[in-house]
């Protein structure tokens, strides 16, 4: 993950807005933890819908999706977006909108 979130060299303007985005993602989460999830599905052509319901996913994977929500609910430090106040459970709904 860390890796993914360093800048790349060049000068173009997509490059300049990925590293943005990078930037963006690094000082807004200045601690990062990273979590090995199954793959939802084993079925190639049904991972290319991504609007399957639970039942198609494999219980090992969201398992782990809501063990990582109950991390980030209970650890995540308030963050201020707009001016506004987000804790961990806010950061969860987003995510699940």
């Amino acid at each position: 993950m860390d890796n993914s979130l360093k800048d790349v060299k060049g000068v173009s303007e997509n490059i300049k807005q990925k590293n943005r985005i990078r930037m963006i993602l690094r000082d807004f989460f200045p601690e990062r933890e990273c979590y090995c999830l199954v793959r939802p599905s084993e079925d190639e052509d049904t991972l290319q819908n991504m609007t399957m319901a639970d039942s198609d996913v494999r219980p090992e994977f969201l398992q782990g999706i809501n063990e990582v929500k109950q991390l980030i609910s209970s650890q995540v430090s308030l963050k201020q977006v707009n001016g506004n106040l987000i804790d961990g459970s806010c950061l969860v709904s987003l995510a699940e909108a």
